[in-house]
């Protein structure tokens, strides 16, 4: 797998068609919620915001969400998850590509180089935003805020570093 700063750009229009995508690619960031999901009225609420238009992969999300989720269900909820929520905002649709070249002996024989260079799907991408939110935990109480923060400040180092410009927000 390539790294994400291969995929920094925004520049091209996203490849969001399943219609043309042969070989499917699968999906790995399977819940977008966690927590208590049906209580949406909690007073506290951190939020991980982009300073910089980026894509983010589907890897990367997954594994924000696992590793918070994990922290927040033993520190904040006590082992019950009803005492936060905690949400990821943008959704992979974005499909990236990536051309692969042969890289044997004499490999140019039968490779094509980059005459028709349109690739295959490898993974799938979230398009975010400048001012977009990345991700949501609310809380109950006050108590747990510096939690949450160290939590979100261990989320934007998963980020891709391409662009280390995240921000975290507090709405009380």
């Amino acid at each position: 797998m390539r790294p994400s700063k291969v995929y920094k750009g925004q520049d091209r229009q996203p490849f969001t068609r399943r219609k043309y995508i042969k070989k499917g690619v699968d999906k790995k960031l399977m819940k977008m919620v966690m927590g208590d999901s049906a209580k949406q009225d909690f007073p506290i609420h951190v939020k991980l915001i982009a300073q910089e238009s980026i894509n983010i992969s589907e890897h990367s999300l997954e594994s924000v969400r696992t590793n918070i989720n994990r922290r927040l269900l033993a520190e904040v909820g006590k082992g019950e998850p009803e005492h936060y929520r905690f949400e990821v905002v943008p959704y992979p649709h974005h499909y990236a590509r990536a051309h692969g070249l042969v890289g044997v002996m004499k490999g140019e024989r039968f490779c094509k180089g980059m005459r028709l260079s349109f690739g295959k799907v490898e993974r799938r991408m979230a398009r975010v935003k400048k001012g977009q939110v990345i991700f949501i935990i609310s809380l109950e109480d006050k108590n747990h805020i510096q939690v949450a923060r160290e939590l979100l400040r261990i989320a934007r180092c998963k980020l891709p570093k391409i662009s280390q410009k995240y921000r975290v927000e507090i709405d009380q």
